[in-house]
């Protein structure tokens, strides 16, 4: 009777020490709550692009290239301001092409699990039209990076990189909108919207646009819209 008691005890401690694993679906935090460790996002750019809070030399049928988000994990980037663009981000910027940036993004990692789980828009849009992509973040996944480019211009792009949406080691954004600024890829050193095309020899960093017609006379740089992160799974 005392040895049976004894193997109940130990099967009891086993079974005490485990916890069941259902594929990784969820985690308990310090406060005793379940937080998912995977969430889903809406991601919205809404551009703001118009005559009236760009009046230098606005040009005539303004676009913006299909957006592309990816999803990423801390420290991994697509783009870095003050460092030179790719290949993939001068396309892009230059042509409104982002074909070059997928396909870049998707060939990094190993075999068993991609650097970036990458989404784009199906289209474009116009001077003031949104454009919305779902994405997934996962555990080690934890950021988001966005980017798209106005045509026409020489150069420039509009991004987000490396966005969090953990806030701290239990939360994570709900609903954030962030401002966006126009950006010059260093990569034609075009003026206006409609310059004809003039490579930077050598290739100049990313920098943010502080001249006109982007930009007042002053280097103010009003904002082209706003990129809205919204998780849709609660």
């Amino acid at each position: 009777m005392q040895k049976f008691l004894s193997l109940l005890f130990i099967l009891s401690i086993t079974l005490a020490g485990c916890s069941s694993d259902d594929g990784g679906t969820t985690t308990t935090d310090d406060g005793g709550g379940v937080e998912p460790i995977t969430a889903t996002y809406r991601i919205t750019f809404t551009p703001n692009f118009t005559a009236d809070a760009f009046p230098t030399d606005y040009p005539t049928n303004p676009t913006f290239a299909a957006m592309i988000v990816a999803v990423h994990e801390p420290g991994k980037t697509i783009f870095n301001k003050g460092q030179l663009a790719s290949d993939g981000i001068k396309l892009l910027a230059e042509d409104g092409d982002g074909s070059d940036l997928v396909t870049f993004l998707n060939s990094q990692g190993g075999e068993d699990e991609q650097d970036f789980l990458v989404t784009q828009a199906v289209a474009g849009g116009g001077a003031t039209q949104s454009q919305s992509v779902n994405v997934t973040v996962t555990p080690e996944k934890t950021e988001i990076s966005f980017v798209t480019s106005l045509s026409p211009s020489p150069d420039w792009f509009i991004g987000v990189n490396g966005f969090s949406i953990v806030l701290d080691a239990n939360t994570l954004v709900s609903d954030e909108s962030i401002s966006l600024n126009v950006l010059d890829a260093g990569t034609d050193s075009g003026t206006t919207y409609t310059s004809p095309n003039n490579p930077t020899s050598p290739p100049a960093t990313i920098t943010v646009v502080n001249t006109p017609p982007i930009a007042t006379t002053g280097g103010i740089s009003p904002s082209i819209g706003t990129l809205r992160v919204v998780r849709t799974d609660l």
